[in-house]
């Protein structure tokens, strides 16, 4: 996976840059079977190419020996083959990796930022690593597509809200954010988490707890339900905005829970959705807050035979909560 440094978030923007300027600079004839650009990273074989071909899929180019065979097409919607170009009238054998799916994309850039880097550090050896770095992204690669839908961005939105938050209080709590790791909370410290919930909806406070353990407050600690309602407003902020944002302040330290999530790439029209945050709530879940947990049972866990508890919550038969954000923030970010 990827190895989290500050020249990963480079290869990342020079990478996303050069298959634009692929894109952009031919026609689907020109680019059959493949046009490429040079990418300024070198090795004993001669530069690293990206390129796309006539179906927009996207190419990483790795040079290597004339009697190389490298391949894999084990990995869902991502293949290794070996390829000859002509590169400046001489046969060159190339090590291709490309990227069938576009919704991999953001994904793929990943990875081969992560190719790139360590290329960059031992150019010997070349398609042997490639195979190995592949092998390494093959888990997230693997997994069923979720759809960006209106309703997965603006909750993504909420979260990179609550995310900024944390970020301008404490620059290195990129930890702290948990939620694209599959833990019950979206931000977790030792003792205290938040969990953050968006709506559409122009009236409704109605959100969807989902699983037992979701609202189950951590040990000696506490747990805060962030609720915010959200609009879909072309001058509002937009996804792409919030993310740079949060990358800016966060650094590096972003980039494993941003390849979780399998964003579009870089460029996507989906990161240009701007909303605008019309309210926010944040509710103490304490003892008489309403939730199912496994404390909610005789046996202090769920009976034999129940599993996947999901049910609605609706906030509006609870008290209009005084909890400041900032403070919440502060507590979470103190206990890192």
């Amino acid at each position: 996976m990827t190895t989290g440094t500050s020249s990963q978030a480079a290869l990342r923007r020079l990478l996303d840059t050069l298959w634009q300027q692929v894109l952009d600079g031919s026609t689907a004839e020109q680019r059959h079977p493949v046009a490429t650009l040079s990418a300024p990273i070198e090795t004993s074989a001669g530069s690293l190419r990206v390129g796309v071909d006539a179906s927009e899929a996207r190419h990483l180019l790795v040079p290597v020996d004339q009697d190389a065979d490298v391949r894999d097409d084990r990995s869902a919607g991502v293949t290794l083959t070996t390829r000859v170009l002509m590169v400046d009238g001489v046969a060159t054998r190339f090590a291709d990796l490309v990227c069938r799916r576009r919704d991999l994309d953001g994904v793929f850039t990943g990875l081969c930022a992560d190719i790139c880097e360590r290329v960059y550090a031992d150019p010997s050896g070349t398609g042997p690593r490639v195979g190995a770095v592949l092998a390494a992204w093959r888990d997230l690669l693997s997994r069923r597509p979720e759809p960006w839908t209106r309703s997965r961005l603006a909750g993504l939105y909420g979260e990179l809200l609550v995310l900024e938050r944390v970020l301008r209080a404490d620059a290195r709590a990129a930890s702290a954010w948990s939620g694209p790791f599959g833990t019950p909370q979206d931000f977790r410290s030792p003792r205290h988490a938040i969990e953050v919930k968006t709506t559409t909806s122009t009236n409704a406070r109605v959100v969807r707890v989902h699983g037992s353990d979701q609202l189950e407050r951590p040990a000696a600690g506490s747990l805060v339900l962030a609720f915010h309602r959200v609009a879909e407003d072309t001058k509002g902020r937009s996804i792409g905005d919030l993310l740079r944002t949060c990358q800016d302040l966060a650094g590096p330290a972003l980039m494993a829970a941003l390849d979780e999530l399998r964003l579009p790439a870089a460029g996507d029209a989906l990161l240009t959705t701007s909303f605008t945050c019309t309210e926010q709530r944040w509710y103490e879940v304490d003892d008489d807050f309403p939730a199912v947990t496994p404390r909610s049972f005789r046996a202090g866990a769920l009976p034999t035979g129940v599993g996947d508890v999901e049910y609605s919550l609706d906030l509006d038969h609870l008290p209009m909560p005084s909890l400041e954000p900032d403070e919440v923030v502060a507590r979470l970010v103190d206990d890192l």
